[in-house]
């Protein structure tokens, strides 16, 4: 029996549960180290976040304490791939949350004249959550690695996203402000050329941070206005074997009817991120972020039609330069 190099061992399916166990275990722990530092004085994230009180912000730092958790569960007892991209998601968004935490909490407290930085504790987590991301995202990349065509596509895709979401844009307003823009066609179109994983990557982390570096609302508004909003139309993706036809072949009105769905999928996923923001991050109520961020159905409706009609030729684009991340 040939005897496993030591790398071989830290590579291994079994070593990879263990290790992402235990960092989801040291996260926990790390979370009651003051992260921190207002004033000179050491703070935890739980005295930061008002844990206890009851506040909108409690949930953030039970989202840091339990993705983690989940991603790890996700992980151990994955069966389908769709769980291991899961499981990245949720490393993921943990991450991002944490490397937000201190400009979400200089938010909430604008008007008590305190500032907020980061502290060891915070960057013990946010370490750990780094490793615990790239851990979950090697097994996928070994999968299905990027290649040079579809680098090139998500950067044509993700530049042309960022064009017309701001120079393609009527100013509207139903019930708060927004506007019907026709940025979300690119990043459709990115979710149905590459997998879960991969079109999460470029939608929710190249184009959510430019766009929001872009927009300048401050990056408290990144974690769920772009990272999850936006990243959430990646699974529209989920239904691309569905939506269109294999080998581009005759259209069924199956294809059509989950084609429908998914976008519908993405859309939701979008209103959903930017209302969650709406509640967490402003402090409005559920029916208020509901009705702020409607206008995001009517760019939906914009993009479906414009999706529409881009369908036939992206089934010939499909058949002339195939992927097989699906």
């Amino acid at each position: 029996m040939e005897k496993k190099s030591f790398w071989q061992l830290l590579n291994s399916d079994k070593t990879r549960k263990w290790f992402l166990a235990i960092i989801a275990g040291l996260v926990v722990v790390a979370f009651f180290i003051p992260p921190v530092f207002s004033a000179g004085k050491a703070i935890t994230s739980w005295n930061l976040l008002g844990g206890g009180s009851g506040g909108s912000s409690v949930w953030l730092g039970l989202a840091v304490y339990l993705l983690p958790i989940v991603g790890a569960v996700l992980f151990i007892f994955r069966r389908k791939s769709i769980l291991l991209s899961l499981a990245f998601f949720s490393e993921l968004l943990a991450l991002v949350l944490t490397l937000s935490l201190v400009f979400i909490a200089n938010e909430f407290n604008s008007d008590s004249g305190i500032v907020y930085t980061f502290g060891i504790g915070l960057g013990v987590i946010s370490g750990l959550l780094l490793v615990g991301t790239i851990y979950v995202l090697v097994p996928i990349l070994d999968k299905s690695h990027f290649t040079v065509r579809e680098i090139s596509e998500i950067s044509v895709l993700v530049a042309l996203a960022l064009v017309l979401d701001r120079f393609a844009r009527i100013p509207v307003s139903f019930g708060g402000a927004g506007s019907i823009n026709l940025g979300m066609i690119p990043l459709f179109l990115i979710a149905y050329r590459l997998n879960f994983s991969k079109s999460f990557l470029a939608i929710g982390v190249i184009f959510g941070l430019i766009s929001c570096l872009l927009d300048n609302w401050g990056l408290y508004t990144f974690p769920f206005d772009y990272f999850l909003a936006y990243g959430a139309i990646s699974f529209a993706g989920l239904f691309a074997n569905l939506a269109f036809p294999k080998d581009a072949g005759k259209v069924s009105w199956q294809n059509l009817v989950f084609f429908v769905l998914s976008v519908f999928v993405g859309i939701f996923g979008r209103y959903i991120g930017s209302t969650i923001s709406s509640v967490v991050i402003y402090g409005t109520t559920l029916i208020g972020g509901l009705e702020y961020n409607w206008y995001i159905w009517a760019s939906g409706l914009v993009t479906l039609v414009i999706l529409g009609v881009l369908y036939r030729p992206f089934i010939t684009i499909q058949k002339l330069f195939p992927v097989k991340n699906h």
